[in-house]
């Protein structure tokens, strides 16, 4: 029940829809982003015919755009996790140590 329950959640959670629309909304609020990522699609395509999953796979800043989307704004239930690098990192003035590879983790390591 758990299991079918969680895929209820995700299934509902409009994840396309939702990646999308945060992408657009950071995407028009910077011009400086707005223009590169119109110089590196229209550098690479000469017609809407031309782009389809395959060919947006080699457009690095297009990826970044889309992978930073869904830091800011994850399309699922949870949240994507992290590892902490060797040597341990501070964020937000909270040193983590190396290892710590959750967010749970990383809450309760900043609150200790």
């Amino acid at each position: 029940m758990a299991a079918q329950l969680s895929d209820v959640i995700i299934a509902g959670t409009e994840t396309t829809a939702l990646a999308l629309s945060t992408a657009l909304y950071y995407v028009t609020r910077d011009p400086e982003v707005y223009r590169k990522l119109t110089e590196e699609i229209r550098g690479r395509f000469n017609s809407f015919d031309e782009i389809n999953p395959g060919t947006i796979a080699d457009l690095p800043y297009v990826n970044a755009v889309f992978s930073e989307a869904m830091r800011l704004m994850a399309p699922v239930p949870w949240p994507p996790s992290r590892v902490v690098p060797m040597g341990g990192d501070n964020v937000e003035g909270y040193h983590l140590p190396e290892g710590v590879s959750s967010h749970f983790d990383v809450l309760l390591f900043a609150f200790l």
